[in-house]
């Protein structure tokens, strides 16, 4: 609003039974709030003028209701590795969790992965907890997994699993 002045947000917290005044904002359109726990939020806002050294609010604007989700799903664990006939079957065992979660994985030229940082995933969207590297690396033999939650936080990696295959099984086939 041109003629505003500031805003007032107002929010009802998960455990919090109606809305309540939260923060004054000073001529700024743009305000990120962190919440300290996850669940739903609601939230207000009202505009502030001034004018001949007098301040008046206006009503409050129609509620929103967002879910708030700051924390990443567990990690998943017992991540195994087992040569099969087209490619690298990975399996391992879904963190405890109460949301829809994908998995990522990755791949590494390591005997070990302990953190996905700066990784790019071999496998995106994951939905189960198995897949088949169809394409095995001669040179990448580690691999770990991780969850990420419906917001997109991403856990920490599984434990990784490292496998130094003798012979990888045919990539492809082409009869003539």
């Amino acid at each position: 609003m041109d003629e505003a002045a500031g805003y007032q947000i107002f929010r009802k917290a998960p455990d919090e039974n109606e809305l309540v005044f939260y923060v004054r904002l000073e001529a700024v359109l743009e305000y990120i709030d962190e919440p300290d726990q996850d669940g739903l939020y609601t939230y207000a806002i009202s505009s502030i003028r001034n004018e001949n050294g007098q301040e008046s609010f206006s009503g409050t604007s129609v509620s929103i209701a967002l879910n708030s989700d700051a924390t990443a799903p567990g990690a998943p664990s017992n991540l195994n590795l087992e040569l099969v006939g087209n490619g690298v079957k990975i399996e391992w065992q879904a963190p405890a969790y109460t949301e829809d979660i994908t998995y990522l994985l990755y791949r590494a030229d390591a005997v070990e992965i302990t953190n996905v940082s700066g990784m790019t995933p071999l496998i995106h969207s994951i939905p189960q907890t198995l897949v088949i590297d169809p394409n095995p690396s001669s040179t990448e033999h580690c691999y770990t997994a991780t969850a990420v939650g419906a917001a997109g936080n991403e856990s920490a990696p599984s434990n990784y699993a490292y496998e130094d295959f003798g012979l990888l099984p045919v990539s492809g086939i082409t009869v003539i």
